[in-house]
This record gives C-alpha cells, sequence and structure tokens, in this order.
C-alpha cells in the first residue's frame, strides 16, 4: 500500500516538524506533499530542510503562492498525488504509529471500497485549550459517548452513512482519520473552495453519498489533533460561522437534495437547516416570533419555486 500524505501549511512552523516526522516513520508513506497556503513564518525553511533529507518530501505552491484556502491546498496536494492511496493531515497534528495497519488490511479485504474512516484523539497543549474543546465536543454533540475522541460511536454500513453522518446518529470523523483510493475523487469531486469554514464537512457528505466508506478502528486513534489557544477549532464561531458556513453549506445541501433520491427523514433535515441559515442576515437574527414569520415565509416561496418539495418531505 502507497500512500500520498496531504498537509496543508500555513504558518505552522511551531508543529510542522513534528507532523511530517509522523508521516514519513509510516511504512506506507510513499510521499508526503505539502501544499503551502501562503505561508509567511518559517514553515517553507522547515519544509525545505526535510526535502534535502528526505526525498519523499514534495513542497507545491498556489500560483504566485497565493493564499487560498484549506480546501483549496488538500486540492492542490491531491491534483499532485502520484499513489493509489491519498490521505491528510492537518499541519498542527500528527499522526500515531501504525496509522494505516488496519486501512491497509481493509483495502486489501475489501477491494470494492472507496475508503476507510478511523478515529483521532485530542493532544492538548494546554489546560485551558483541552477543557474549551471539551465542552466544544459535548456541546455540539459531536460524538455521544466519546468526547475524548473524534469518531463514530458504532461502524454504519457504507450504504447508510451518509444519513448517519448528516442526522448525526453516531458521531463524526475527521479528515486525519480518513484513508481514501485517489480514484474517489472522479465520483465526489474535490472540496469546494469556496468554503471558507469547516470546508470538509461538505466533503464528507458527499463522500459518504458517492462514495463506499468502511469504518476501521473507531476506539483508538490513529492520529492526534493539536489543541491549543490560538487554533481555529477553539475560536468562538457566532455570525462568522453562520456567515462563512452554514449560510452556504446549507444552500448547496438544499439544492443537492431536490437533485437526489434521500429518505424522508434526511430532505426535512436538510430543509430545517436551510431555512435556519437561507441568507446571512437571517442567519443572525434571535430566535422569536418575529424570525418564525420571515422563516415561514420562506419556506412558502421555496414551495412556489419547487413544486415538488411537499412530496420530499
Amino acid at each position: 500500500m502507497r500512500v500520498s500524505v496531504v498537509i496543508p501549511i500555513f504558518n505552522a512552523e511551531k508543529f510542522l516538524a513534528k507532523a511530517i516526522e509522523s508521516c514519513l516513520i509510516q511504512p506506507e508513506t510513499a510521499e508526503v506533499i505539502l501544499a503551502d497556503d501562503g505561508s509567511m513564518d518559517g514553515s517553507i525553511s522547515i519544509a525545505e530542510n526535510f526535502i534535502k533529507k528526505d526525498p519523499r518530501v514534495k513542497l507545491v505552491f498556489h500560483p504566485n503562492k497565493e493564499n487560498r484556502g484549506t480546501g483549496a491546498s488538500r486540492n492542490l496536494g491531491i491534483i499532485n498525488s502520484t499513489s493509489e492511496f491519498v490521505s491528510f493531515l492537518d499541519n498542527d497534528d500528527f499522526y500515531l504509529p501504525g496509522r494505516f495497519t488496519k486501512a491497509k488490511e481493509l483495502f486489501e479485504n475489501n477491494p470494492e471500497i472507496d475508503g476507510v474512516y478511523e478515529a483521532i484523539g485530542t493532544f492538548p497543549y494546554d489546560q485551558q485549550s483541552l477543557e474549551i474543546h471539551m465542552k466544544r465536543m459535548k456541546d455540539g454533540k459531536y460524538n455521544h459517548s466519546q468526547l475524548e475522541l473524534t469518531t463514530m460511536d458504532i461502524a454504519a454500513k457504507p450504504e447508510d452513512l451518509f444519513e448517519v453522518l448528516l442526522l448525526e446518529k453516531n458521531g463524526w470523523f475527521h479528515v486525519n482519520g480518513i484513508t481514501l483510493k485517489k480514484t474517489v475523487f472522479v465520483k465526489t469531486g474535490l472540496h469546494d473552495e469556496e468554503f471558507i469554514w469547516s470546508e470538509d464537512t461538505e466533503f464528507f457528505y458527499r463522500l459518504c453519498y458517492y462514495g463506499k466508506l468502511m469504518a476501521g478502528r473507531l476506539t483508538e486513534p490513529v492520529a492526534m489533533r493539536g489543541i491549543y489557544i490560538g487554533n481555529r477549532t477553539l475560536t468562538p464561531h457566532g455570525d462568522e460561522r453562520a456567515r462563512f458556513f452554514n449560510v452556504p453549506l446549507w444552500k448547496k445541501m438544499f439544492v443537492f437534495m431536490l437533485d437526489k433520491k434521500l429518505s424522508k427523514a434526511a430532505n426535512r433535515y436538510i430543509l430545517m437547516r436551510h431555512l435556519d441559515f437561507f441568507n446571512h442576515t437571517f442567519a443572525k437574527r434571535k430566535i422569536n416570533f418575529k424570525r418564525k414569520i420571515v422563516k415561514g415565509l420562506h419556506f412558502a416561496g421555496l414551495i412556489i419555486k419547487h413544486p415538488k418539495l411537499l412530496g420530499k418531505l
């Protein structure tokens, strides 16, 4: 098994060496593609030092060395990858030994699958960041029982995974914990580069709908997520999250729902989320009677515009 590990990098000089080293110790790692996103610190120097020592490390840039976001940087890495399999690692995280052991076994025994998802753990750099992270995991219901892990509580059948993930029935998985056949991107397409925040969420939905993913290790981590003050995931979301994530995500998922044969439960969930975040201004409104009226009027407008919508509910 030969894996291309894609690491988007942006001002990661504090963590990058550890991330790269954790990839190079994996016997399955054929190459580590560092996709720079306009770094302005010492990240490039660190990358160049690794390139001198190990030919498996490669550094690629956006045109004019632009900053284009994490999704675009992952896409850059995918496009430049040369292996049959692709995996990802955020630049402030790291793999654990044996990262691909279970995935390799599953691909060998199940040649029809497109990917494997596994658990990742938490590596706090200070107590305050750990407390914030654990509260966020609990409040967001990312997992039902294993809050120290980002994982699925139980393995879902590949054909059920889209809805299980959509309805948040059994937790969630993380980009650091997936291993994919490169051919799956023909089915799913690449990351949507218009998504500035949580670009992986929308990609996961497409991945689970079009691809066939199997669960690997769900109760022990294959990678660790670095948690520290200043980490983007610990930043309060508020209006910024509504503006850059929820509005475009659920607008796109609503269009997706209209075009696909999903269960009524999935259709209703997507519709409700879209009604909650149909534009930036509405997303910032407080929940009150006036908001409900506006939401109802928007729903009526959707019915007029899409007469077949009621049949999906």
